[in-house]
């Protein structure tokens, strides 16, 4: 939350995450959760410099002048639900659309790479034990290690394609050669002088390719 501070107790950056359902499959929280979490690691923000005499003068670059800046992110807080039946032993990860119709309840787990728990959310339904729970958290553990790198390894395929655009859309300076019709031209341009200066009349001076140069004199 700190990288989004311009100016203390005045300017900060507020950032939304707007999520449209297309279509739904069932487990419609762990796919909201993996869709959100991969638009905010590849959104980039303005950067913004603070001057001014006092100091509270912010200038939003344009990313044209300034590369834009990504979030500071530390974990990727993964969502995990499981759905259970009959007497709350019997737990089902991932569900499907089917699935959720007629399950006795519903938990996920959220959990980052490094396992630990940021938040554990029940949707009423029976009680579950304590054990129960306890496995489901191991087994969320693993499966958010797994979602967290293919979520950064699409995150960095990401990244470098639009490198690539970038430095495709940005032109090249590359020197222009003399081409061979104005070397002629300059040929010409000599050759008319110097059958300019052969039809003049002798005053002392002759021209020689456009250079003046003085004549002995008898």
């Amino acid at each position: 939350m700190e990288s989004l501070c311009v100016v203390a107790g005045k300017h900060v950056w507020s950032v939304r995450v707007d999520l449209h359902v297309l279509d739904n499959e069932g487990n419609l929280i762990d796919a909201a959760n993996i869709a959100a979490l991969a638009a905010l690691s590849t959104f980039r923000r303005p950067e913004c410099t603070v001057g001014g005499d006092d100091g509270q003068q912010v200038t939003v670059h344009d990313s044209e002048v300034r590369d834009p800046l990504p979030l500071t992110i530390h974990h990727l807080p993964i969502a995990v639900t499981f759905a259970y039946f009959g007497d709350g032993n019997i737990m089902v990860i991932d569900p499907t659309y089917k699935e959720e119709a007629v399950m006795g309840g519903r938990m996920t787990a959220t959990i980052n790479s490094n396992g630990d728990v940021c938040a554990i959310q029940k949707a009423g339904g029976e009680g579950v034990m304590s054990s129960v729970i306890m496995q489901c958290l191991r087994i969320a553990s693993v499966k958010a290690a797994d979602i967290t790198s293919k979520i950064k390894r699409e995150v960095d395929d990401y990244t470098t394609e639009k490198a690539l655009q970038k430095v495709k859309r940005t032109p090249a300076l590359v020197a222009k050669k003399v081409n061979v019709p104005d070397v002629t031209m300059k040929e010409s341009t000599h050759s008319a002088l110097e059958n300019q200066a052969s039809k003049a009349p002798n005053d002392g001076q002759q021209i020689s390719k456009g250079i003046h140069t003085p004549k002995e004199f008898h």
